[in-house]
């Protein structure tokens, strides 16, 4: 019995070291996807932050010329 039990051992060795080897493979590729998603995340907020701020300026631009417009007809109906 102790020639059968030897190369399971053998085998179990090994299935462990492959094993082993993939999870740290498998973490080497999670860290990578997680440093890559990070990198994504701030470029996004970067992106979504330049938007913002463009949007804003068209906001302010669009309330002046409606204020205008409607001091404008304000004038006209007054007159």
């Amino acid at each position: 019995m102790s020639n059968n039990e030897e190369p399971v051992e053998e085998t179990n060795g090994d299935s462990f070291h492959i094993v082993k080897l993939g999870l740290k493979d498998r973490s080497k590729k999670v860290a990578q996807t997680k440093e890559i998603l990070s990198k994504q995340a701030v470029q996004t907020r970067e992106i979504l932050s330049e938007q913002a701020v463009k949007i804003a300026k068209q906001a302010e631009e669009h309330e002046m010329f409606i204020n205008k417009k409607r001091n404008m007809c304000s004038n006209v109906l007054l007159v």
